[in-house]
């Protein structure tokens, strides 16, 4: 929701967008896309990880992956990544 739209989202999870929206676009808070709780999610899906590969080679957009246990510390161009295990 942070990011500058949804569109990893509708790729990996079309079937919710059960208002039909044409727009993806969100908060834009940050350029930066991230897939919160990626280690819960795979486990649920466990084509996850390919499917978000498959995107970042398509769109030629990274990714951040983050743990239930991780989140970024952004301070304009400069990012940092935050572990609770460390």
């Amino acid at each position: 929701m942070l990011g500058p739209d949804l569109d990893l989202y509708a790729y990996l999870y079309p079937e919710d967008n059960t208002e039909q929206l044409a727009s993806t676009t969100a908060i834009n808070a940050t350029t930066i896309r991230i897939y919160p709780h990626y280690d819960v999610h795979c486990e649920v899906k466990p084509q996850l990880p390919q499917l978000i590969t498959d995107w970042e080679h398509k769109t030629g957009v990274t990714v951040k992956r983050l743990t239930n246990n991780q989140g970024l510390l952004v301070h304009g161009s400069q990012i940092q990544m935050i572990d609770s295990d460390s």
